[in-house]
């Protein structure tokens, strides 16, 4: 997990695709880091899996996946996110309405 972590800050895009498959892992832990990770690198092709981890079972795993989309800033994700956002409740519902806001001023 710490070199996931490592990883998103040194921005190595050539990690991109080992981060979108630990996605996809049963660890929770391993899932959130990706998702921050693919964050920090900034590489766009990362858009659609995370936009399928809004969707995952553990709330850290889709708050920080929302908050990835937004930094990313690809366009893609605002529709998705805003569905997150109105599913989600508590804690995670505002951290999703962060990215939100973030998607929501960049693309309205």
């Amino acid at each position: 997990m710490w070199a996931m972590r490592s990883v998103g800050q040194l921005r190595d895009r050539e990690s991109v695709g080992r981060l979108i498959d630990a996605l996809a892992e049963d660890d929770g832990g391993i899932r959130q880091y990706a998702a921050k990770a693919l964050g920090g690198i900034g590489d766009q092709a990362a858009t659609p899996a995370l936009i399928r981890a809004l969707g995952d079972g553990k709330q850290s795993v889709r708050e920080l996946a929302a908050l990835s989309l937004a930094e990313l800033g690809d366009s893609r994700a605002l529709e998705p996110v805003r569905q997150a956002h109105s599913e989600a409740r508590g804690f995670t519902r505002r951290r999703i309405g962060r990215a939100l806001g973030e998607l929501e001023t960049r693309f309205g």
